[in-house]
């Protein structure tokens, strides 16, 4: 497994107003990561320590540039990591020189000055049909236009993203699209080119994300329920295709080989229903609901099954 990219919420104070030397900044907050492929999520306490120490010229493989170089030491889940970083205007960070809490020390310098790095999204996150997303990228100055593409197949084939062909800033507002049900394999690609409009690098998301149509929220794991007891199924429903003129419940006892039906609700989609719990004739631990809305024709437009397997228990 690997980590995916590491945030720093609120971010780490560098500057705060004006930057002179031996100037300090103080940061605490949470640092957030997530390690893929399973998508787990590790969140931790972290503070760090910034003391802006000179302006000098560094000399890398990439080039000689002016920087300021600081001093850094940040904590957090029980270890300190220092390190002297030296911070291009423009650019971003050009050398730094780490100690991790072994005293082993690795350092880093810029090698190239092409570099094309897509943020967000790049895996594992779920994001609404038919909303605004937040796409965001690095990138190295010789890139001054920027084009992107969607795909929703794990980049077997690529959407142009109409109003995206010539983007000059390193963010998009994107306005996603509206599949006909969940897709969970959809992947952002964003392509560098330079003032002669050449292709200079291309980045794509490093894992799939979820474009969602609809959600069930309750039963989505775990629970327990009784027979005979009112519970109630819920599920979120984000933009759809076509208007929604049906919803089919299901339920399976087996993790989803059969399944079996609830009720249809006609006329609308009020995002629940009361469901008297079935009676078996003994504990059905394998269980989950399915949420299938369709259009005034009959065709499916958005599907979703509960996340985890909940019981259902005889009543007392």
């Amino acid at each position: 497994m690997r980590p995916g990219v590491l945030i720093f919420i609120p971010p780490i104070k560098l500057a705060d107003g004006d930057v002179w030397i031996n100037r300090g900044f103080h940061s605490s907050g949470i640092a957030k990561t997530v390690v893929w492929p399973m998508g787990n999520i590790f969140n931790f306490n972290y503070t760090a320590d910034s003391t802006i120490e000179a302006e000098e010229s560094v000399t890398v493989p990439a080039g000689t540039f002016d920087a300021i170089r600081y001093h850094e030491s940040i904590s957090g889940y029980g270890q300190t990591v220092s390190a002297t970083r030296y911070l291009a205007n423009g650019i971003g960070i050009v050398k730094d020189i780490a100690t991790n809490p072994q005293g082993k020390t690795s350092t880093f310098e810029l090698i190239s000055m092409t570099g094309l790095n897509l943020l967000t999204p790049n895996g594992g996150e779920i994001i609404p049909s038919g909303g605004t997303y937040d796409i965001t990228w690095r990138s190295s100055p010789n890139m001054t236009i920027f084009r992107l593409a969607y795909s929703l197949d794990n980049g077997v084939t690529w959407i142009p993203i109409p109003g995206a062909e010539n983007v000059t800033e390193n963010h998009y507002l994107w306005t996603v699209p509206i599949p006909a049900k969940n897709k969970k394999s959809c992947r952002i690609k964003v392509s560098g080119y330079n003032e002669a409009n050449i292709n200079v690098k291309t980045d794509i998301s490093d894992s799939s994300f979820t474009i969602e149509v609809v959600k069930v929220t309750s039963p989505d794991g775990s629970e327990v329920w009784s027979s005979d007891e009112l519970r109630s199924i819920t599920w979120m429903t984000n933009e759809t295709i076509k208007p929604v003129a049906k919803i089919q419940l299901f339920y399976t006892k087996n993790s989803g080989i059969t399944w079996l039906p609830i009720t249809t609700i006609t006329g609308g989609n009020p995002g629940s229903f009361d469901w008297i719990v079935p009676s078996p004739a003994k504990a059905k631990k394998n269980c989950k609901v399915k949420v299938v809305l369709r259009d005034s024709a009959g065709n499916s437009i958005g599907s979703d099954i509960s996340d985890q397997v909940f019981k259902i228990q005889p009543s007392l």
